[in-house]
C-alpha cells in the first residue's frame, strides 16, 4: 500500500475512533439524563450536540472516502470502508450494551437485533458514496451535493412517512418542532457539501502525495 493510501486509511479510522469515543460518552450522558426527571430538561442540548457529531463524523469519513475514490479508486478504498464498518458495529454494539449497563437491565435479542439493523444502513451508505464517488471522480462538488442529499434523506424520508401517519400538528407547539425537526434535515446538505470541500481542499494538500 502507498504512503499516501495508508496515511488515507489512518485518517479513518483515527476519525471512526473519535467518534465513536465521542458518541459513546454523549449516549451514556443521555441515558443518565433521561432516567433522572432533575435533569432530564436538558436532553435537548444532548439532542443536539449528538445531531452536530453525527453530521461533522460522515462528514469527515465520507470525504475521506471520496478522496480515496477519486485518487486512488475503488479497489484501493475498499480496506477503508471495511475498516469503518467494523468501528461503527462496535460504536452500535457498545451503545446497547453501556446503555444496558447504565440501567441495570439485561439485553434481549430485539435490543441487538436494532443496533445491527442501523449498522446494515450505514454499511449502506457508506458503498452508496463509494458507487458514487467512482461515477462523478472527476466532480467533488457533485459528489458532495449527492452524498450530502442521500444522507438528509436516510432522516428526512422517514420522517414525512412517519409524519403522513401521525396527521397534521396539533398545535403551534408540534408545528415548531416538525418545522425545527425539517429543518435540521435539510440543514445536513449544507453542512456536509461546506465542510466537506474544506476537507477536500485539505487532504489534496501535498502531504497526502
Amino acid at each position: 500500500m502507498k504512503k499516501a493510501n495508508k496515511r488515507l486509511l489512518l485518517l479513518c479510522v483515527a476519525a471512526a475512533l473519535i467518534s465513536t469515543v465521542i458518541y459513546l460518552l454523549l449516549s451514556a450522558v443521555y441515558t443518565v439524563l433521561a432516567s433522572n426527571l432533575v435533569y432530564n430538561s436538558y436532553l435537548t442540548v444532548i439532542d443536539v450536540v449528538l445531531w452536530l457529531v453525527n453530521v461533522l463524523s460522515y462528514t469527515v469519513i465520507f470525504s475521506i472516502l471520496i478522496i480515496s475514490v477519486s485518487r486512488n479508486g475503488v479497489k484501493r478504498t475498499l480496506p477503508l470502508i471495511f475498516s469503518y464498518c467494523g468501528i461503527v458495529l462496535f460504536k452500535n454494539l457498545s451503545a446497547s450494551v453501556l446503555n444496558g449497563v447504565i440501567l441495570g437491565v439485561g439485553l434481549s435479542a430485539p435490543d441487538l437485533l436494532y443496533p445491527l439493523l442501523v449498522w446494515l444502513f450505514d454499511v449502506i451508505l457508506a458503498f452508496a458514496v463509494l458507487l458514487v464517488a467512482f461515477f462523478k471522480s472527476n466532480n467533488l462538488s457533485a459528489v458532495a451535493l449527492i452524498c450530502g442529499v442521500l444522507l438528509s434523506a436516510t432522516t428526512l424520508l422517514p420522517r414525512i412517512i412517519y409524519d403522513i401517519g401521525y396527521g397534521a400538528p396539533s398545535g403551534t407547539e408540534d408545528l415548531l418542532v416538525m418545522i425545527t425537526a425539517y429543518a435540521s434535515d435539510l440543514l445536513v446538505i449544507a453542512v456536509f457539501y461546506f465542510v466537506s470541500h474544506f476537507l477536500f481542499k485539505y487532504l489534496q494538500r501535498g502531504e497526502l502525495k
